[in-house]
């Protein structure tokens, strides 16, 4: 390294299944970093195969970098709950990087779903004050925040680590005492453990750093015109819903920077799908396959609450429903 760079440390979460998206992720930054900085990454491993190690570690050839894989203890993660489907054990390497990264006094951790546009360097030299930790408000924050009655709620898929001061309190221990504690209330996983933990220390970015996307949705990150990092929060990720019905918002941004990686055949492959499956999306959005499907199976109530109706291959059965569990409110 050369020590007149500025160093930036990079943490990022991965399993194999998420290597070609973080592959996207440090191109992305690489492709945007200035002359004068030096990008230190150190990615959480999650089992990557080591064809897809070799796909990343060649990421660094042409640019001022090193790459680290780090494979955490995952022990202190048994028995949590991820809370939502797309989620994984690997979301929650975040609370653990300050503890994994001994060395580094400040972390940037930056999720695999995301594609960085400008250079990190402002976000990186924001001063923490008293805060522990730095990110942008969640997409939902309003009934995060009401619901764990707390001020501030970040997204923290895009957060600037206090790393040396979470070390020197405690705080890794302190999230998951808190989590052990309070497991019945979290619904967003080690997001809601991180705001509620450091409560009072959280402080807030501007948007361009973390704008998260949601397909087919309106929101304050819509008017977002020049975004220096896009994060696509939702499970309807650019490479999993074929276009142009189910186009994700800089979904384009995703690809461009996929075609500079090792995994750049996933592009032609991903058009030669949708092409085959576009008349089939047509008639679902048209709703014609909607009503097929619910002709052959559906379950729903009947208005008074009483029944439920039943639909299997376009035959209609009503059964009772608990009368008991109705006004316990269970169902």
């Amino acid at each position: 390294m050369n020590t007149k760079k500025q160093k930036i440390t990079v943490s990022l979460s991965s399993s194999n299944l998420y290597a070609q998206h973080t592959g996207v992720t440090i191109t992305s930054i690489l492709k945007n970093k200035n002359e004068d900085e030096y990008i230190k990454f150190f990615i959480f491993d999650g089992g990557i195969s080591e064809e897809n190690k070799n796909k990343l570690q060649s990421l660094m050839q042409h640019e001022e970098c090193e790459i680290t894989f780090i494979r955490p203890d995952t022990n202190i993660l048994k028995g949590y709950s991820t809370g939502l489907s797309y989620i994984t054990n690997e979301t929650y390497y975040r609370l653990l990087a300050p503890q994994i990264l001994p060395n580094e006094d400040k972390i940037l951790h930056i999720d695999s779903d995301t594609v960085v546009m400008k250079s990190l360097i402002t976000f990186w030299n924001k001063h923490f004050g008293s805060n522990l930790v730095l990110g942008v408000k969640d997409i939902d924050y309003i009934l995060s925040a009401k619901r764990l009655g707390l001020d501030k709620y970040i997204n923290a898929g895009i957060i600037l680590l206090n790393a040396k001061k979470i070390r020197e309190e405690g705080i890794v221990n302190k999230y998951f005492e808190w989590a052990k504690e309070n497991v019945n209330i979290i619904e967003r996983c080690d997001q809601d453990i991180l705001n509620v933990v450091l409560q009072g220390r959280v402080g807030y970015v501007e948007e361009i750093y973390n704008t998260q996307v949601i397909y087919n949705s309106s929101n304050e990150f819509e008017r977002i015109k020049n975004p220096i990092i896009i994060h696509f929060v939702s499970s309807k990720k650019p490479w999993s819903y074929l276009k142009p019905l189910n186009y994700t918002k800089f979904a384009k941004e995703y690809f461009k920077i996929l075609k500079n990686t090792p995994w750049k055949g996933f592009y032609k492959e991903y058009c030669f799908k949708s092409t085959l499956i576009f008349p089939l999306r047509l008639l679902y959005a048209t709703g014609i396959i909607k009503d097929m499907l619910r002709n052959i199976f559906s379950v729903y109530n009947s208005d008074d609450k009483k029944y439920k109706v039943w639909t299997i291959l376009g035959i209609k059965i009503k059964t009772k429903r608990n009368n008991k569990k109705i006004m316990q409110g269970k169902l």
